[in-house]
């Protein structure tokens, strides 16, 4: 870019201490700018920057302002300082007194913002004429006195307050100024109400809105007829006809009072001919006698070609403004493009909002209210903190470019900006994962869901969407979870977080866990470990209680064994049968009795068989003997009872079994044992005795009774669930911080089942008594055992309930509130209980 050199005219302030009623609030700076070669910067639209230091060229800025000039075919331009855009301080507050002052001027010949420091010139006058106008100095004893409240005293300190100028003198009188006619029709635009003494009449006269009125002590006449020059012409043409009203009093004049090169054919005429060369003219057709004069102008210009316009007025210059990019003069004369803290722009006759001031921002994008939002930029990255302080400028506390909302006036069908949010808190955190964004920003109110974190994808609550995301500790986000998986209950799980994630101003609450044994998780984590939760309230209801055992069920009892058969006194043939033995559901029979002696012949008989063994090993009786008489048989044995089974042990505390906290169950008792089947009776013994007598067979034995059948035994109750504020797994580098952290009630154990009884043994069958005189009786079988008792079970463990558990997780806990509930009791049993579970702020 080529440099800019400024070739300064002037700069022109108020100097003067003559009667005033206020000087004006600006200093007049004119310069003509070039470029490093020397050529001029011609017809171009330019952005200024006036700073006022104080103290020094680099002192404190007191006051700044910008400006947007256009140069003319010279390079030129002309500002007013203090009728800016003020961006720093205001110009009429400035303390001309104190301190020399330095103005400093930046340029930028694009029109733009981008601005080059042309250099800092010390203020010599200004200060001293502006100082004046504040009223921080009186001019008083025989001069002027400025008494700063609208009127001004010569000869006075107070002058009268009816009077703008007042002048006080014993010794000396007011002389107006002295002039003949034809010098008061040089004065430029006479004012209504300027007075003069004319020379040539002797004379006070004033002017009136069309003419001068002459005070004398006689009329004087003829006064002069109102000058008409006609109507303001627009035309290419030239030469042009001009036509003014013919006097009927005093004599009319043509006169050129504005524009070069131009020509009026006959002055004195009042229809004439005027030929110019420039682009417009102001005409004056003045009429004047002795007395007084009248005049009137006429305005000649060229049309204005499209999109310009003559706004000043002042046909010489032309159709100097082009709507279509003087900010000034957008699309019309006097149509400003000015914004409030912000800097327009004209773009094709369009007011344009072309940049905000420094420290203001257009947030709400409706340039009617400017630049609307005051604030301090400190950084790009704008992670929301404690102080709530909108870092980057973009109207919240964090990154409204990097975030997702979340509003429960929302839709999940939205796409989750400001104003358009998601209406739950996973679809955000789905959202901010598929659109690569780091932050979820949530809104005051109730969100029934559990929730689910993402790797680096941070949570953010405190936010009021009514109130444009104000944030604030009054606006509370609560997060009430129902949700259960695998019979747990989760408030919020944090899985596998190795990027930095941050959950703050969170209320997460669940419910009670009605499920079997299953533990409430108010943040279950598990290598979470560069997670941060702080300013949060956690609050885990209770685990679920342990399901109870059943009880076990009576041993089945043995039959009786069958009774032996009858022997004969004097018959011939095998012995009598044995009985049976008893049978039972668990297979312990007794043993079959032995069958009697058997006969041959009328000398011959045989011994009694033996009682069968009974199932337990039972041995059965021995077979009586054969003789005169035969021999009884004994009686088979009784079978043995069952053991009695043993109750199970209560459960106690509990593990991390499949990442998760497992409260421990009650064993199961034990089972009685079967009773041993009774032994068989043994067989009678035949009569044998020789020739002489008639042999008969032996009576059969009883049979052995059945076994008694163990009961079953009672299993064990389940343990309760677990309640957990936090439960941190594998989490060592995880941080808690500020947070209110409760946990509730462990669940209660279940109870155990009771043991039951065992099955009773039967009775052994009775031996045959038939002709025991002659022949042996057979044995009795032996009576089955009794079936052992079961033992009870072992009743649950009770859940625990800790605020803040932590497995292969280190971490501090210092600066959080951590409360807790009751461990739940431990499962009843006739044996052995559960142990209460465990409780704790932290484990």
């Amino acid at each position: 870019m080529n440099l800019i050199h400024f070739t300064l005219l002037t700069i022109i302030c108020v100097l003067s201490l003559s009667i005033q009623a206020q000087t004006p609030q600006s200093i007049s700076y004119q310069a003509v700018a070039r470029n490093n070669t020397g050529t001029l910067i011609s017809n171009r639209n330019v952005g200024l920057r006036f700073s006022i230091h104080t103290n020094s060229s680099s002192g404190t800025v007191v006051y700044q302002e910008t400006q947007q000039k256009t140069t003319n075919a010279f390079g030129l331009f002309t500002a007013n300082i203090g009728l800016g855009t003020p961006t720093i301080g205001l110009f009429n507050s400035i303390n001309w007194e104190n301190g020399s002052k330095f103005l400093q001027v930046e340029i930028d010949t694009t029109g733009g913002t981008t601005y080059t420091d042309m250099g800092t010139q010390q203020l010599l006058s200004v200060p001293y004429a502006l100082n004046a106008a504040n009223g921080n100095w009186n001019k008083n004893g025989n001069s002027i006195y400025n008494s700063n409240s609208g009127n001004v005293g010569i000869g006075t300190i107070n002058p009268d307050s009816s009077a703008a100028l007042e002048i006080k003198s014993t010794e000396k009188g007011f002389l107006m100024p002295r002039m003949t006619s034809q010098q008061r029709e040089a004065i430029v635009n006479p004012a209504p109400g300027l007075m003069i003494f004319n020379t040539d009449n002797n004379c006070i006269e004033m002017r009136t809105p069309s003419n001068w009125v002459s005070f004398c002590s006689t009329v004087c006449t003829p006064q002069s007829t109102i000058a008409f020059a006609g109507n303001d012409i627009i035309t290419n043409a030239s030469p042009l006809n001009i036509s003014a009203n013919t006097p009927v009093f005093g004599t009319g004049t043509w006169s050129i009072i504005a524009g070069t090169g131009g020509t009026i054919a006959s002055p004195g005429s009042p229809s004439t001919t005027f030929t110019g060369a420039g682009v417009g003219y102001i005409l004056r057709w003045t009429i004047k006698t002795i007395c007084d004069s009248s005049y009137d102008d006429v305005i000649i210009r060229k049309p204005c070609p499209t999109n310009f316009s003559d706004c000043n007025g002042n046909p010489v210059d032309g159709c100097e403004i082009n709507f279509l990019n003087d900010v000034l003069n957008c699309g019309t004369c006097g149509f400003a493009c000015t914004f409030p803290n912000g800097i327009g722009a004209c773009s094709s006759g369009l007011c344009m909002l072309a940049a905000c001031n420094t420290g203001f921002f257009n947030l709400d994008g409706n340039i009617v209210n400017g630049c609307e939002y005051a604030c301090t930029f400190q950084s790009s990255t704008d992670l929301p903190d404690d102080s709530f302080t909108d870092a980057n400028c973009d109207g919240i506390d964090g990154n409204a470019s990097q975030a997702i909302f979340v509003a429960t006036t929302g839709s999940d069908l939205n796409s989750g900006t400001k104003t358009s949010p998601k209406k739950t808190i996973s679809a955000a955190i789905t959202s901010a994962v598929s659109t690569s964004k780091t932050q979820v920003l949530i809104s005051a109110g109730t969100y029934n869901e559990k929730i689910t974190l993402s790797n680096g994808i941070s949570l953010y609550g405190g936010y009021n969407s009514a109130t444009n995301w104000s944030r604030s500790p009054s606006n509370v986000v609560t997060v009430n979870s129902t949700f259960t998986s695998g019979g747990r209950a989760f408030g919020m799980e944090a899985n596998n977080i190795s990027t930095a994630t941050t959950v703050e101003y969170l209320t997460i609450v669940t419910a009670n866990n009605t499920n079997a044994g299953g533990n409430n998780y108010g943040v279950y984590c598990n290598n979470a470990t560069a997670l941060t939760i702080r300013n949060c309230s956690i609050t885990a209801s209770s685990g679920g209680n342990g399901t109870a055992g059943i009880s076990g069920t009576n041993g089945g009892s043995g039959t009786n064994g069958a009774s032996g058969a009858a022997g004969s006194c004097d018959g011939d043939g095998a012995g009598a049968a044995g009985g049976s033995g008893g049978t039972s559901p668990c297979n312990r029979t007794g043993g079959a009795g032995g069958a009697g002696g058997s006969t041959t012949g009328a000398s011959t008989g045989t011994a009694g068989i033996n009682g069968s063994v009974g199932s337990g090993s039972t041995a059965g009786g021995n077979g009586g003997a054969a003789g005169d008489p035969g021999g009884s048989g004994t009686t088979g044995l009784n079978g043995v009872a069952g053991s009695n089974g043993g109750n199970g042990a209560g459960g106690n505390s509990g593990t991390i079994t499949a990442n998760h906290w497992l409260t421990a169950p009650g064993s199961n008792g034990t089972a009685g044992g079967n009773g041993a089947g009774g032994g068989g009776g043994g067989g009678g013994g035949a009569q044998s005795g020789g020739i002489f007598i008639n042999s008969g067979f032996g009576n059969g034995g009883g049979g052995g009774g059945a076994g008694g059948c163990g009961a079953t035994s009672g299993t064990s109750g389940t343990g309760g669930g677990g309640s957990f504020g936090v439960f941190l797994l594998n989490s060592t580098g995880a941080t808690l911080l500020n947070n209110t952290i409760i946990s509730g009630n462990g669940g209660n154990g279940g109870s155990a089942g009771n043991g039951a009884s065992g099955g009773t043994g039967g009775n052994g069958g009775a031996g045959g008594q038939t002709c025991i005189s002659e022949v042996g009786a057979g044995g009795n079988g032996g009576t089955g055992g009794t079936g052992g008792n079961s033992g009870a079970g072992g009743g649950g463990a009770g859940g625990p309930s800790f605020g803040v558990y932590r497995s292969s997780s280190t971490i501090t806990l210092t600066g959080n509130t951590i409360l807790f509930g009751t461990g739940g009791t431990g499962g009843t049993s006739v044996g052995n209980a559960g142990t209460t579970g465990q409780s704790s702020a932290t484990f």
